[in-house]
């Protein structure tokens, strides 16, 4: 089965198909040379993308056509001058044979001449099948036939399948191909591939026809140039190439309005540590959810992953799409108990999930001990809805040389091994590159330690080593919490977060060479002592856990949870900004707009936005500003104005309020008339539904 592609001015209308001879079936016992003769109707021209399509049974099954140029007809416009080798493994792959006309540029070729030695007692049957469509463009169009002609009577086989246009739609995570062709009609689906075939997946067939056929699948990853192939009953096969998909760039600035507040997932739930990741025309942030409440103990709370997304493009608006992305397991299984700290990166088409999984176990080595045992380990997914997680870690404190292998060694830290974060290994590309915690044999605390792949497969890890200046003890923490790595002005940041029994702070050490080397890392320090710009002060650095860099374009964000009063529980952004001469060497300028917002509720979880609190204007302060309070629904609600310490300032609101908007006034100083110093403060609302928090820079 082959097709033949032909290349000739553009025209349109009826095809006519016979022998030289005159006949439509052509006998023959000895092998011969066939003359083929395609024929436009009278007074009309060939289509520009016409292809004789053909196929062969019997003793030649097998055995292509051989087609011959006519090298020295380059006076005849009917004449191939050339046949083309196959231009691209697609075309191998499809059968497909090309031919170039004599017919002079802009004239239109009113027939066409195929030459093509026959093996001897050659069976099959041949036909001309054309596209003429409506636009430039389109993919709607009229498909001309024109008659059969045979090789010693025909067979009974179908003909191949053709595809003459191709296009794709890729939107919120659902992809559509539409192909237009012939002989459509018999195929059963439409796997897609890489160009380099290194990954594949079918999409379902929605709708088909002889001429057209569309296919889709739920998939989230931004595509590069990809493959769409069918495929007959008989094993024939036609292929297209589809662009890569083309995103509207996110607004640079945008995102520093984006705050995802745990509470509208659910009343009282603290969104931890996250991931954050892009898949084209929407934003996701998976997070670790923890209960606030008394009724939740420890072995009770954090046992599944959430999942919110935002398709706003300045990321102002979030909706929790699911409270469980991902969740404990029953049995005796590696996260029957806790699932934490997710971090993910994308292969091919499938996103990686990396993840803390606890499994509560009884170990028997006498005497029975109940053990808390963390792990790593993974889930995947194509559509990032639909995870599935695998029955196995990938990596544990066994498969290092340096970290406690059990707890009979010291207790419940040989079981201490989480929060992953895995990024492309810069020095090895292809490969991939873990950070970890856990605590160190030798020095007996917590440090990050470094796994590597020693290839493409992200099962399959390989201690490093421990980046013992990483050790607790150098900032005088407890442990180490939550670590990543960037590239940031020549330097790998290696930033994570050390927690101390009067609360947390995020630490970061340099490294200009590489992001593993253990040796080159500068000695720790804490973020809130070098950053400057609008975070000049560490009380809101302070209220900072387990942060993420993010880069758009040219564009880079630091990421963090927050737990305290004025923060609720929120995960926010903030741009790393180009230092100027104020701020100290290796600093990191960080700046944001001054309205935060949070997110919608899931779908039928209740109404988006139960209440919105907005700084009105004017910003900065300077004496009385103004703030715009939004109820969807008429109830009780405070608002009131804090400082930094979180200590209350002054309530602007205390009662029921209508539905609707709703402006209230601040003139900028205390309950008993004390005139606020300059200043960073927050105004909070609550209600019963929710809460919303406002940013209000004070300047004197």
């Amino acid at each position: 089965m082959l097709v033949l592609f032909v290349l000739v001015p553009e025209s349109a209308g009826a095809i006519g198909l016979r022998w030289s001879s005159g006949g439509s079936d052509l006998s023959f016992a000895a092998a011969r040379e066939c003359t083929l003769l395609v024929e436009a109707a009278s007074g009309e021209t060939l289509p520009l993308d016409w292809r004789l399509v053909w196929v062969t049974a019997g003793d030649s099954l097998g055995t292509p056509l051989v087609f011959q140029a006519e090298s020295r007809a380059s006076g005849d416009s009917a004449a191939a001058c050339e046949i083309l080798d196959p231009a691209d493994h697609l075309a191998v792959l499809s059968n497909c044979v090309s031919a170039r006309y004599c017919a002079a540029p802009g004239g239109g070729a009113t027939n066409a001449r195929l030459i093509f030695a026959a093996p001897a007692g050659t069976r099959g049957k041949l036909q001309v099948v054309a596209f003429v469509p409506a636009g430039p463009d389109s993919m709607q169009g009229t498909t001309l036939r024109s008659p059969e002609v045979t090789l010693n009577g025909g067979c009974e086989l179908s003909y191949p399948p053709i595809i003459f246009r191709a296009s794709s739609s890729h939107h919120l995570g659902r992809l559509d191909v539409r192909l237009a062709g012939a002989n459509l009609g018999a195929v059963a689906s439409v796997p897609i591939s890489a160009t380099d075939y290194s990954w594949g997946y079918p999409l379902a067939v929605t709708s088909r026809s002889d001429e057209a056929i569309t296919a889709g699948a739920a998939l989230a990853a931004p595509l590069p140039t990809f493959i769409a192939r069918v495929a007959d009953d008989q094993g024939a096969m036609a292929l297209a190439t589809l662009p890569a998909d083309s995103f509207p760039p996110l607004d640079p600035i945008g995102i520093c309005s984006s705050t995802f507040n745990g509470a509208q997932d659910t009343t009282n739930l603290l969104a931890k540590d996250f991931a954050f990741l892009n898949a084209g025309d929407t934003w996701h942030i998976f997070y670790t959810r923890q209960y606030q409440t008394s009724n939740y103990t420890d072995r009770t709370n954090t046992r599944r992953i959430g999942h919110a997304i935002s398709t706003a493009q300045h990321l102002n608006t979030w909706t929790v799409v699911s409270d469980t992305a991902i969740q404990v397991r029953e049995g005796k299984i590696w996260d029957n108990l806790h699932v934490w700290a997710p971090s993910i990166v994308l292969q091919g088409i499938t996103y990686y999930m990396f993840y803390t999984g606890v499994q509560l176990d009884t170990l028997q080595n006498p005497p029975l001990i109940e053990s808390e045992i963390q792990r790593i380990g993974i889930a995947t997914s194509e559509d990032l809805t639909h995870w599935t997680q695998d029955a196995e870690p990938v990596f544990f404190n066994k498969k290092t040389s340096w970290a406690f292998r059990d707890s009979s060694q010291h207790g419940d830290a040989g079981w201490q091994f989480r929060d992953p974060f895995v990024m492309a290994d810069p020095e090895n590309p292809g490969h991939w590159l873990m950070y970890f915690v856990t605590v160190d044999s030798m020095l007996n605390q917590y440090v990050v330690g470094v796994a590597r792949t020693p290839g493409t497969d992200l099962r399959t890890w390989q201690d490093v080593w421990p980046l013992r200046r990483t050790a607790a003890t150098f900032m005088d923490a407890d442990r180490d919490e939550s670590p990543h790595a960037f590239l940031h002005h020549g330097n790998w940041w290696l930033m994570y977060t050390s927690t101390h029994y009067w609360g947390d702070q995020v630490t970061y050490s340099l490294n200009p060479s590489s992001p593993i080397d253990s040796a080159s890392f500068t000695l720790p320090d804490s973020l809130k002592a070098i950053t400057c710009g609008e975070h000049d002060f560490s009380t809101e650095l302070n209220q900072w856990h387990g942060t993420e860099y993010v880069r758009i374009g040219a564009n880079e964000y630091l990421g963090a949870w927050a737990d305290v009063l004025l923060s609720s529980g929120v995960i926010k952004f903030s741009q790393i900004k180009p230092p100027d001469g104020t701020c100290p060497t290796d600093s990191l300028m960080l700046d944001c707009p001054d309205v935060w917002t949070g997110v919608d509720e899931a779908p039928g979880g209740g109404s988006a936005h139960p209440i919105a609190l907005m700084l009105a204007g004017p910003c900065p302060a300077r004496a009385v500003t103004s703030l715009r309070l939004v109820l969807h629904s008429s109830e009780r609600v405070q608002v009131a104005i804090y400082d930094l310490l979180g200590r209350r300032v002054k309530t602007l609101f205390d009662g029921t309020a209508p539905a609707g908007a709703k402006t209230l006034s601040w003139d900028g100083r205390g309950e008993r008339g004390t005139v606020a110093g300059s200043g960073i403060y927050f105004a909070r609302a609550i209600c019963p539904s929710g809460q919303s928090t406002a940013r209000i820079p004070l300047i004197r």
